[in-house]
């Protein structure tokens, strides 16, 4: 056997298994490689921003709390504003309790600056607008705590929304 009978051998032998295997295939011819992953976009967009929490407006919150100084009796500014805020709601509150807190632990005079507190928050409400008669006043010095709350009882729904 001469070489190129045994190339001719191996030729068809190769023209065989192709064959074979394009049968096997319905006819097609081999799948062809797999085709390589798509190039990065150039200009690609920057990741979307985290969303970000929007706290509430406290005046908003029930009950109403406003933080004062540990031996604070004043209004802050922060606080005046959320009480105006607060006075619209307040209108429709058939009774409004206002509770005054101090840490007796940090004080002797713990009653009177919870009820300080408290009247200093009455005051600015009833400079709003809010009826005097429909607020009560309470207070706790139980509680490591020097703040008012504000809740509004009784409240009808609004008109007209």
């Amino acid at each position: 056997m001469t070489p190129t009978d045994s190339l001719r051998r191996g030729s068809a032998a190769l023209s065989l298994v192709l064959l074979t295997a394009c049968a096997g295939n319905g006819g097609s011819a081999p799948a062809a490689a797999p085709a390589a992953p798509p190039a990065p976009a150039a200009a690609a967009r920057p990741p979307a921003p985290a969303p970000v929490a929007v706290a509430p407006d406290p005046a908003m919150l029930d009950p109403v709390v406003l933080e004062f100084e540990k031996t604070g009796t004043a209004l802050s500014e922060p606080a005046r504003a959320t009480l105006v805020r607060l006075a619209e709601r307040a209108q429709a509150a058939r009774r409004i309790v206002v509770t005054g807190y101090a840490d007796r632990a940090l004080g002797a005079n713990a009653r009177e600056t919870a009820v300080t507190r408290a009247t200093a928050v009455r005051n600015e409400l009833a400079k709003a607008g809010i009826p005097a008669a429909r607020m009560r006043i309470k207070y706790v010095t139980s509680q490591p705590r020097h703040a008012v709350e504000v809740e509004l009882d009784d409240v009808a729904p609004a008109r007209g929304r």
